[in-house]
């Protein structure tokens, strides 16, 4: 007599669960990685837009440094800051200006960590940037925001998901400092301008091999 054998209800759930665990794992892995994927992308996009705007400020500038940066973390040359100001925001594409206000005028989704940066970098907190800080939306949603008590540009911060969360420094937003040595005039990427378990913008530049 020949005996079947077949798997029980209960072997059958068991080695379902497995896999839907399993599925699940890999899943949330390979969108960690296409998130990443996605924010690389987003931010050389907008790496790649700044310093072409700096170039072309510099040639409008008859191919001379308009004076414009910061020095150190406690002083500006920003004679020119507000002729270059003007060129800059031309160059980016600008659907929606917040002054100030940004939250409430609709510029920004409401920003509500209580990270504090170290030294100057305390330019930018909870209530200065749904406040008093300067806030541009870009045709593609990316959000450019400025800095309290500093010339724009010599400190911006890009916001590269718009109002999408999670709006935090060093997961999707990133900090730049203008600055000028020998004869160059660029845009530097802030080493401090992050919250716990981000990244902050010289380790992006870094992974994406690109010089700041």
């Amino acid at each position: 007599m020949k005996i079947s054998k077949a798997f029980t209800l209960a072997e059958v759930l068991i080695t379902l669960g497995i896999i839907g665990v399993v599925a699940t794992m890999t899943m949330s892995v390979l969108y960690g990685k296409y998130q990443n994927y996605v924010l690389k992308k987003k931010f050389a996009k907008s790496y790649s837009l700044i310093n072409n705007t700096l170039n072309y400020i510099y040639e409008a500038n008859g191919l001379s440094v308009p004076e414009c940066y910061r020095i150190n973390s406690s002083n500006l040359a920003s004679t020119d800051c507000d002729w270059v100001k003007e060129e800059f925001l031309k160059k980016l594409n600008i659907i929606k200006t917040c002054p100030n206000k940004a939250f409430e005028n609709g510029c920004i989704a409401e920003y509500t960590s209580d990270f504090v940066m170290p030294t100057y970098e305390k330019l930018y907190s909870k209530d200065k940037i749904n406040n008093l800080i300067p806030a541009y939306v870009l045709n593609d949603g990316t959000i450019i925001l400025g800095a309290d008590n500093t010339k724009f540009p010599t400190v911006i911060s890009i916001d590269l998901n718009g109002k999408k969360g999670p709006n935090k420094f060093g997961y999707d937003i990133f900090t730049f400092h203008l600055y000028y040595k020998d004869n160059k005039w660029y845009f530097n990427a802030s080493n401090g301008a992050v919250e716990n378990g981000g990244k902050t913008s010289a380790e992006m530049l870094r992974e994406l091999n690109l010089s700041d």
